[in-house]
């Protein structure tokens, strides 16, 4: 016996709009995957990290470096935003006020550290901040010049005691050679990664 006939009635002719709306729900689809498969087979160096590094232990993701509170010149330009200090010495030159100070060099030799600051006329706010020599008639001698600037100890040892000079309490901030042994002894949390 023979099938029996059964007569079908044709698809209608697709229109350009359901192609679009079909062509449109395909591309959906398939960045939903992509995003899937480029999540599965990203590296892991790719995701946010800590940030962790010699100039802030603890990390910027979790535990921002504090923001220096004007630009400084140290013996060059250091902004806010660009600067190369580490934690400790942004905290500590954010405690100095302008003033003569008085350290001593490697060599024994004391010297004259003036601390010149522009303050903002129209905003009253604190703009430079800028280490200089002693002053003679002139002005400000050079700080940081080929005659002594191997004499010079480390920045971080020259604020502090510029800081003890003047009496300026600076105890509360930790060397970043404490804050090393606080975290490696667990005492201090550190960023993690994403």
């Amino acid at each position: 016996m023979a099938p029996e006939k059964t007569e079908t009635t044709p698809d209608p002719e697709p229109t350009m709009a359901s192609i679009l709306a079909r062509l449109a729900d395909i591309a959906g689809a398939n960045q939903v995957v992509q995003a899937e498969q480029l999540k599965q087979t990203r590296r892991r160096s790719c995701l946010v990290g800590p940030h962790i590094s010699q100039f802030n232990l603890r990390g910027q993701k979790d535990y921002p470096m504090p923001e220096l509170k004007c630009d400084v010149y140290a013996p060059f330009k250091n902004t806010p935003m660009l600067h190369s200090f580490d934690r400790e010495e942004v905290e500590l030159f954010n405690r100095l006020e302008p003033e003569e100070y008085h350290v001593t060099l490697n060599d024994g030799a004391p010297v004259t550290i003036n601390v010149v600051t522009v303050m903002n006329s129209v905003t009253n706010r604190l703009e430079e901040l800028a280490l200089r020599g002693a002053k003679d008639g002139q002005g400000y001698a050079g700080l940081f010049n080929n005659e002594n600037k191997q004499q010079f100890v480390s920045l971080r040892l020259m604020l502090r005691e510029m800081l003890d000079y003047k009496g300026i309490e600076h105890d509360d901030i930790p060397t970043m050679t404490k804050e090393a042994q606080l975290i490696k002894a667990g005492k201090l949390a550190v960023s993690v990664g994403e």
